[in-house]
């Protein structure tokens, strides 16, 4: 094979970085490109909001990735603080790097956000000939091949990550443009991207309950902006008798429920009262940290999902066929939690819930009673068969996380 010479090479990858980099993209975002590179802009990317434009007063934010191709480890990757973080050394919530490596069936890919990058790159200055410092964040490809919190092996959630960014930035906007007003609507998706993330709780969903939260403090918004109003009106007006009206109508409403009921005001506040949801909160940040302290989150959200997905697959034919006890065997690699296999087979235990017969790193072995899964597959009209094994497959891998937790990030954080 001839060599290459490297300006060659380097325009090589930069073509194979942008076009991987671009049909991820192309499955989420509208994609856009400019004919200069400045800002660290190699695409820009817009979410899909067919009914919002560049021309309202509040146009949607746009998400900067910039995109590199590393040949091997040896590689160092260079990225210009001014990309990163604004004057105030606060990280931009819109701004992404996609890190591509490998060719054929060797590829990689790595998505960093701008905090991340804050967190991992080593920051230094260079000085140019004309004595000018140049301040940028590097890192080693090395160093970054193993960060495999970062890595893209699911697709689908770092994907759901730039989205919820974009988001974030669209709402702190409208925090900015609705700031005298002091009300932002509640929207489902106001949530950060962390608590989006699949980690099983046995509580419930946290960003529904983030939102009907977020929802019945609205009424607590209502009642102090009444009262602030009326305040102000009584302290602006001249008439003693316009202001015993105003403060008849509005504050004997709240008179009431503090040390003296003649001297204290009372508003509904019936939002984040659950002891509960504040319980699952915490938990689920522990948990993430733990795992990210580990270095594996992609390999176990990956690991977790591939779980779902095979056991799903492996199970209707054993159900088809009559059985209602199954061993389900899954290995992977103890360290980095990759290559996961999962084997479904028949049972010869007889347990009534869940049997854990084997766990430890790198191999889980249960037994899990399916018959009420069997009972609902068997009740299924024509076409819902599968729903009714994906419906209840929490009967499936709670028993599979919870051990793989308790190996991994020790027994308070299981999954309850």
């Amino acid at each position: 094979m001839t060599d290459i010479p490297p300006w060659l090479k380097s325009m090589e990858h930069g073509v194979l970085g942008e076009t991987r980099a671009r049909a991820f993209l192309l499955q989420r975002f509208w994609v856009l490109s400019r004919s200069v590179d400045i800002d660290g802009a190699d695409y820009l990317i817009q979410r899909r909001l067919t009914g919002a434009n560049f021309l309202d007063q509040r146009a949607p934010r746009l998400g900067v990735v910039q995109v590199k191709f590393i040949q091997d480890g040896a590689t160092t990757i260079k990225i210009p603080t001014a990309y990163v973080v604004d004057a105030d050394e606060k990280p931009y919530g819109e701004f992404f790097v996609l890190v591509c490596t490998g060719q054929e069936d060797d590829q990689r890919m790595f998505l960093l956000s701008a905090p991340a990058i804050v967190a991992e790159f080593e920051r230094k200055t260079t000085t140019r000939k004309d004595g000018t410092e140049k301040p940028a964040y590097m890192l080693k490809g090395a160093d970054l091949l193993a960060l495999g919190n970062y890595e893209v092996l699911r697709q689908g959630l770092k994907l759901d990550e730039i989205e919820n960014a974009l988001t974030r930035a669209d709402l702190g906007d409208n925090r900015r443009f609705l700031y005298r007003s002091g009300y932002v609507k509640p929207e489902k998706d106001h949530i950060d991207h962390d608590f989006n993330l699949p980690l099983e709780n046995g509580w419930g969903d946290i960003g529904s309950a983030f939102f009907e939260n977020k929802t019945k403090m609205t009424s607590t918004l209502y009642d102090l902006e009444e009262l602030v109003e009326a305040a102000e009106k009584i302290i602006a007006t001249t008439d003693p008798e316009e202001a015993l009206r105003i403060y008849d109508d509005v504050f004997t409403q709240h008179i009431g429920g503090g040390y003296s009921s003649r001297t204290s005001l009372s508003v509904r506040c019936e939002g984040f009262d659950d002891d509960e949801f504040a319980t699952t909160v915490r938990t689920h940040r522990k948990r993430l940290d733990a795992i990210r302290a580990l270095g594996v989150e992609a390999a176990y959200f990956d690991l977790v999902a591939t779980y779902r997905s095979e056991v799903a697959r492996q199970l209707e034919p054993l159900i088809q066929s009559g059985v209602t006890v199954v061993k389900v065997k899954t290995t992977y690699d103890p360290k980095t939690l990759r290559r996961g296999i999962i084997v479904v087979t028949a049972s010869s235990e007889t347990p009534k819930d869940s049997k854990v017969s084997k766990s430890e790193k790198g191999r889980q072995i249960l037994h899990i009673n399916v018959a009420s899964i069997a009972t609902a597959y068997g009740r299924a009209e024509t076409g819902e068969a599968q729903k009714a094994i994906t419906g209840r497959l929490w009967q499936l891998s709670q028993p599979f996380i919870a051990a793989l937790d308790e190996i991994y990030l020790g027994a308070d954080l299981v999954a309850c």
